[in-house]
């Protein structure tokens, strides 16, 4: 969980060879949060490409609680969901009780769906966000988030909540600055 470690990127990584896993997890019966820092130094992580089934995580991050994702650059990402529930962020599928800042994602990125449309009409709530998926937690700290050309796209949108840059449920204590 990397719990009180800092984790520092130190080049740019081009990973368009490369199926990718998001980094943490959560579920009914598993939990494998990210807990700790991670420093992005300013590169870029470009071409992540992730296909995403039911009860899935798509970002570059699938589950944050308590940690930290800061100076992120984030470009040309590509997930596509083949069944659902599922959330997904560019940068983040759920943060609960973090702290995100300077993070930019830029380039040709896009959220599609790849399923067939009578899985979206009875298949549960959906959590889809350009940046971040979803936010749980009561004390998150978002700011200096930076998104350009994130083509968000699905067949159905009556079971998804989505939102334009972050997906969040009202009434929570959330710090949106920036």
């Amino acid at each position: 969980d990397f719990a009180e470690r800092t984790i520092y990127l130190g080049a740019d990584i081009d990973l368009s060879a490369y199926r990718w896993i998001s980094i943490g997890k959560a579920g009914i019966f598993f939990n494998y949060p990210f807990k700790g820092t991670f420093d992005g130094g300013g590169y870029t992580i470009s071409n992540i490409s992730q296909e995403i089934g039911s009860s899935g995580y798509g970002g570059l991050f699938g589950y944050v609680e308590g940690g930290t994702v800061t100076n992120v650059k984030l470009e040309n990402v590509q997930i596509a969901v083949t069944a659902t529930p599922v959330y997904v962020g560019s940068l983040i599928s759920v943060l609960k009780d973090g702290v995100v800042t300077d993070c930019v994602i830029s380039g040709n990125n896009k959220i599609y769906s790849e399923a067939d449309p009578s899985y979206f009409y009875n298949s549960g709530s959906s959590f889809v966000g350009d940046v971040i998926g979803e936010i749980r937690g009561t004390n998150e700290l978002i700011f200096n988030i930076e998104a350009t050309d994130i083509d968000v796209r699905y067949d159905d949108f009556d079971k998804f909540n989505l939102n334009v840059i972050i997906n969040y449920d009202e009434g929570r204590n959330h710090q949106n600055r920036g």
